[in-house]
């Protein structure tokens, strides 16, 4: 995985993310996060907050809203709390998704 942007797991930030560049996070955030480009939530990711990027891949936990402008996917390890907004979303088997989804095309 080519990501130019990194958290792992020992990291804790409380507060908002802005990013331009494609992120991985695996670490836990209570805030919002902004990316212009590609987010990726890790498996040992605790998310508390808004999701709001480019595209969203998530095998970790969120507890918040998550809003794309192209595809959220949640993969097999996610376990999500809130509601989507995405023009795809891709729900794999055994991801767990509480909340409702919105999905537009664009």
């Amino acid at each position: 995985m080519n990501i130019s942007n990194r958290l792992s797991e020992d990291v804790k930030i409380i507060g908002e993310i802005h990013v331009k560049e494609d992120l991985f996070i695996d670490c836990e955030v209570e805030g919002e996060i902004h990316s212009k480009a590609n987010l990726t939530v890790g498996e040992n990711a605790q998310i508390n907050g808004k999701l709001n990027a480019e595209n969203v891949t998530i095998f970790g936990a969120v507890n918040g809203n998550i809003n794309t402008n192209k595809k959220c996917e949640l993969k097999e390890t996610s376990n999500i709390e809130g509601d989507i907004t995405a023009s795809v979303l891709k729900i794999v088997e055994g991801a767990a998704f509480n909340g409702l989804a919105n999905v537009k095309k664009k």
